[in-house]
């Protein structure tokens, strides 16, 4: 009897588990980036998203609300929803070297900064800040940079910053 009773058990105990080796999960082609009012799409493939204009090799919306909204891949559909737009700016001081300028930002626990051209934020081109301070090498013309606080999978409304040619 205690013999049937192992055997059972030991069906049971091997029985439980996984049986095969797990499929990873799909990574996703797009990603779906929220900068105060706008919202912006950027993919690696061919997409539609609907609702939305390309502009500049991303998919684009202005709006303050949060709002749902599909993306097309080929024969898929993928629903995809965004929180309402964070309206706050991140506080920044600037500090101005004659080849550098030092910025501090303050307001957020993290920061992005893009280049900014003609009132348009390069979100593909965007870099994570790492620490408290951001350093910017002055060039030969004037660049702009849009710098974004974020809280969770939000970004606030950029603060822009313009920096003036080096002059030796």
């Amino acid at each position: 009897m205690r013999k049937i009773f192992l055997l059972i058990m030991g069906f049971a105990v091997l029985s439980c588990g996984i049986k095969k080796h797990p499929i990873p999960p799909v990574e996703r082609s797009y990603y779906v980036k929220r900068v105060g009012e706008g919202v912006y799409v950027i993919s690696r493939e061919d997409i539609k998203v609907k609702g939305f204009v390309f502009y500049k090799g991303v998919w684009y919306r202005k709006e303050r609300k949060g709002f749902c909204f599909e993306i097309l891949r080929g024969k898929d559909k993928d629903r995809v929803c965004v929180g309402e737009a964070l309206l706050l700016k991140p506080f920044v001081v600037v500090k101005e070297g004659s080849e550098l300028v030092e910025v501090y930002p303050s307001g957020f626990s993290r920061y992005y900064v893009y280049p900014y051209r003609r009132k348009w934020i390069y979100v593909n081109l965007g870099k994570r800040i790492e620490g408290d301070k951001i350093v910017i090498k002055r060039y030969e013309s004037r660049k702009c940079y849009a710098i974004t606080g974020v809280v969770g999978d939000r970004e606030s409304e950029p603060y822009i910053l313009c920096v003036d040619p080096y002059k030796p």
